[in-house]
């Protein structure tokens, strides 16, 4: 094994290793324990039989997620040991396929390392997006299907792909499950996976079924989410609500995605831009220049169509925020290859990497002190919970969590006392104190 890939092996298992240990140390919460029984039913899901019962009244009473949500009830079927250990392998696949997208199909190292701290320092609500069993399935699982397939469009440009009529289908039924995932990223999806094959055609000046049958598919996948009846249901639930005002509060809510006015996200949106307008000044070729503006296009109006969401929650915008780290290493990528010197392209990175790096592990350190302590605290109070139900207490007061950073899944889920914990226990009454 050469020197170069000895690296690379130590950096992913580090960062593996850093990840399953805050998977490890983050418990079930919030809708962890909703998700626990059959939907709207007092059994417990028991069985994969149990788990397509459950979603088949999700879909009809509450939601269309029904591929985000499936995947949640059946790794809450597998146990959270299972789930810790899966859930970081699909982290580091997401990183892979951040760095597959913005190096031009090469996986570069410094890419991957630079998705991995971009990630760490500003997707919001990081814990709850990558380390809570619920979060995670909603959007980090889901944007591993997404990306996973534009993807696949992408380096069809390259190969010129020709596929068999059953390869085709199942890129169609690939289609439909990522059209199902969520809202914003779908439709990004859906965008990115027609952009790309226009482009195909224009190059080529053919197209191929495999690509028609994936955009049929994420169109109808997409089309059965939004569609779903317990949208309308749930929906009913702001049937009070200002239509002016809402729109306005989503509004303000895509524009803090980009404009944020404490300033943490404004940098990546600054570096979003800058990198971009950048890239298009230099002599790049236009493919590249092509491909570079799909993904700043697919991040707007992937943030831009929450708008008409009835609620758009900071964890909403994570697919949008991973376009913005693609173009962001893509756009320097390009920039670096055009203006820099062979040692500058090959040292700069390292450097940055490394005092970038530095600041990670301090920032790690606290995170850790932060998710450890709540777990301890979370083992207590469940131990407290079984100990007072055998001596036949049932209503019962547990000490209240609290978190003090993003990283901790309890900074924003609430917290206990819930129906769900009660039920989940067989309680009464939990209180917080």
């Amino acid at each position: 094994m050469t020197a170069n890939k000895k690296m690379r092996t130590a950096v992913y298992i580090g960062i593996a290793a850093l990840l399953l240990l805050l998977n490890c140390l983050t418990p079930m919460v919030g809708d962890d324990y909703q998700y626990s029984f059959i939907f709207n039913r007092p059994e417990r899901i028991e069985s994969l039989a149990d788990v397509f019962y459950s979603q088949y009244i999700h879909y009809f009473e509450w939601g269309g997620r029904s591929v985000a949500h499936f995947l949640l009830q059946f790794f809450l079927l597998l146990g959270k040991p299972v789930f810790n250990v899966l859930n970081t392998g699909v982290t580091l696949l997401y990183l892979y396929l951040i760095a597959k997208l913005a190096g031009e199909r090469k996986v570069r190292l410094w890419i991957f390392v630079s998705a991995f701290l971009l990630s760490w320092f500003f997707m919001p609500q990081f814990g709850t997006v990558f380390f809570w069993l619920t979060g995670s399935c909603n959007y980090l699982w889901t944007a591993v299907i997404m990306f996973a397939l534009i993807g696949f469009y992408y380096s069809a440009l390259e190969r010129g792909r020709r596929l068999s009529l059953v390869v085709s289908l199942l890129i169609g039924l690939w289609g439909v499950a990522a059209g199902w995932c969520n809202e914003n990223t779908s439709g990004m999806t859906v965008f990115c996976a027609v952009a790309l094959t226009g482009y195909y055609w224009y190059k080529y000046r053919r197209i191929q079924l495999w690509q028609i049958s994936g955009i049929l598919g994420g169109t109808i996948g997409f089309l059965f989410m939004i569609l779903a009846p317990g949208n309308y249901i749930r929906a009913s639930r702001y049937d009070g609500l200002n239509i002016v005002f809402w729109l306005h509060k989503n509004w303000m809510q895509a524009n803090a995605v980009t404009f944020d006015a404490e300033g943490k996200y404004a940098v990546i949106f600054a570096a979003f831009l800058i990198t971009f307008f950048v890239m298009m000044c230099l002599k790049v070729d236009r493919e590249k220049k092509i491909i570079g503006t799909i993904w700043v296009v697919a991040a707007f109006l992937g943030n831009y169509a929450m708008i008409l969401s009835p609620k758009y929650p900071p964890r909403a915008s994570f697919g949008v925020r991973t376009m913005f780290v693609i173009s962001i290493l893509y756009c320097v990528s390009l920039i670096l290859q055009k203006t820099a010197k062979d040692a500058v392209r090959r040292y700069l990175p390292m450097v940055v990497l490394l005092t970038a790096g530095l600041y990670f592990l301090c920032s790690y350190a606290e995170a850790l002190y932060d998710v450890g302590g709540t777990w301890w605290k979370d083992r207590e109070r469940v131990q407290m919970v079984y100990e007072e139900k055998e001596k036949g207490n049932l209503s019962i007061e547990v000490p209240k969590m609290n978190a003090k950073t993003e990283y901790n899944v309890f900074y924003n889920i609430l917290d206990w006392p819930s129906y769900d914990v009660e039920k989940y226990f067989g309680m009464d009454e939990i209180r917080a104190k």
